[in-house]
């Protein structure tokens, strides 16, 4: 098994919990992103990869910049916890991979979104569990690298 794919394989696992704990409280705690950020971290140091700092830095920072400017254009709409776990997963995927899970959260949002307010089960106020999104997204992301 590559390393790539165990990391892949821990990210997904990783994000279990917090789909969970939002489901049931709507809440996420600051662990999940710590755990992210260090997990990535030991990986550059262990196997000292540049490209791969490289990238996890500058998609850090990319996630920062594009995730608080959708939390202001939504008028706070997606909340501080979703925030922090996206960044960490930023920071654990990559700039290429992470482009690439966030337009696939969005895409599923969307159609979750419309499906709900199509069939009449939420309106434009409703607040919703993003995090499963997000680990669906991830899931999709991860068979995609996986098997291209």
């Amino acid at each position: 098994m590559s390393k790539q794919l165990i990391l892949l394989i821990v990210l997904i696992l990783v994000l279990i919990p917090p789909t969970i704990e939002d489901l049931r409280t709507r809440e996420i705690r600051n662990i999940y992103f710590f755990f992210l950020i260090l997990m990535k971290a030991i990986y550059l140091f262990v196997f000292r990869e540049e490209k791969s700092f490289l990238s996890s830095f500058v998609s850090l920072l990319s996630a920062i910049l594009i995730l608080l400017l959708c939390r202001i254009v939504s008028k706070e709409g997606m909340g501080v916890g979703d925030i922090k776990l996206l960044i960490g997963i930023a920071f654990y995927l990559g700039f290429e991979l992470f482009l690439r899970d966030l337009f696939l959260i969005s895409l599923g949002s969307l159609l979750f979104s419309l499906f709900l307010l199509a069939t009449k089960q939420a309106n434009r106020k409703t607040e919703l569990p993003f995090v499963p999104l997000i680990l669906l997204g991830t899931i999709v992301t991860t068979l995609i690298e996986v098997v291209y």
